[in-house]
Formats: C-alpha cells, structure tokens, sequence
C-alpha cells in the first residue's frame, strides 16, 4: 500500500502567518506607543539627577560660607561624572546669593538660593528655590 499524502499542513500555514503577522503588528504598535512615555520617563530622571547636582552644590557653598564667612566666587562639584556650578554673590551686609546650574543630558537646572550670614557664621536660608534663569 501507498503512504497516503494528507493536505491538512497547507491549510494551517496561511493561519499560522496571519496570527504572527498579527502578533508582530500588535507588538509594533505596543512599543510605538511606549516610547513617548519612555522619553518622558528619562527626561524625569535626568531632571532629578540634576536637582540632585544643584542641591550638592548648594550644599558645597554653603559649607564655603561657614568656612568663610566673607567668601565670594565660584565653584563646582563633580559627581559621577556630572558637574555642577556655583557662585557665591555678597549682596551688601551679611545677604548672599547663591546661584548654581547643572545640566544632564540636555535637561538644564538653576537654583537660587538667599541667605545671611552673621559675625558668628550663623547661616539663615531666607529661600531655596529652582528658577527659569538668573
């Protein structure tokens, strides 16, 4: 007797291409519309790791100020590989400004902070906020 030949598998190969066509398109489109959202999410991180610079700056010129009451300039502070900078303003009598600004992958933070300082290096932060610009 003759092996019989059986059609069945050529039936099922058109299926079997619709149902992957199917789930590649689907796939496709799931990763299209997670992309926005994924490039929100980076520029959300990248903002808080520049917050993150501009408060370690901060916290480097303070630590000038108390050092040296009278101190004035510039600085920076390198973290991982991220820096940040600061400057140290004297706005008349014990009032100080702080100006400092970082950036992370294109994502720019500056942050302004007022202070005064008195003859016993006692700090007082009147504000510490993130501007547009200086």
């Amino acid at each position: 007797m003759a092996p019989q030949r059986s059609d069945r598998g050529f039936a099922i190969l058109p299926n079997v291409l619709i149902i992957g066509f199917s789930a590649i398109l689907i796939a496709s489109a799931l990763l299209l519309l997670a992309l926005p959202n994924l490039k929100s999410s980076l520029i959300a991180f990248n903002k808080a790791e520049a917050l993150t610079l501009n408060h370690a700056c901060g916290e480097e010129a303070l630590f000038q100020i108390r050092q040296f009451p009278s101190y004035t300039g510039s600085g920076s502070v390198n973290l991982n590989n991220r820096i940040c900078n600061y400057t140290v303003t004297n706005l008349g009598g014990q009032n100080r400004r702080i100006e400092i600004n970082s950036t992370v992958d294109k994502v720019v933070t500056k942050t302004r902070i007022l202070l005064t300082v008195d003859a016993s290096s006692t700090i007082a932060i009147s504000s510490w906020q993130e501007v547009g610009e200086f």
